[in-house]
């Protein structure tokens, strides 16, 4: 099946409504995602290592960073605008398949340790504060 959150011309194609099931649902259960780059789509492939099909973006300035990461930590191809739109997909995806299979290994305890950060801070801010009470 192909599950598209906006509706597209195929015949395999069932459209999601927006809310029926969570996205990070939809994406940890998938076997490949097609999507442009983007902040939240790379780090959600990343985080469940679902492989991913791009089409890079001409027009977004972060779009180097982004696929850099997408070819050197996920399991990812890339498809040009033209294949895309024209919806010739096949070589593209032939080529994911054929890719090796192995995910980089990346920390996602990121909210975490920002977490620890902040009260540490807090926590030292508070000390400093009650040293200078005479």
């Amino acid at each position: 099946e192909l599950i598209a959150t906006t509706p597209i011309p195929h015949p395999r194609a069932r459209l999601l409504a927006e809310g029926q099931i969570p996205f990070e649902a939809v994406l940890a259960a998938a076997d490949v995602v097609i999507a442009k780059p983007g902040y939240g789509i790379v780090s959600d492939v990343l985080a469940n290592r679902t492989p991913i099909l791009y089409i890079p973006r001409r027009d977004f300035s972060e779009d180097p960073i982004l696929c850099r990461a997408l070819d050197e930590q996920a399991v990812s191809a890339r498809m040009n605008h033209k294949e895309f739109m024209e919806g010739q997909w096949r070589r593209a995806l032939k080529k994911l398949e054929e890719r090796d299979q192995r995910w980089t290994p990346l920390d996602l305890q990121g909210a975490e340790q920002i977490a620890d950060r902040v009260i540490e801070k807090l926590g030292n801010q508070r000390r400093s504060s009650a040293e200078d009470i005479p």
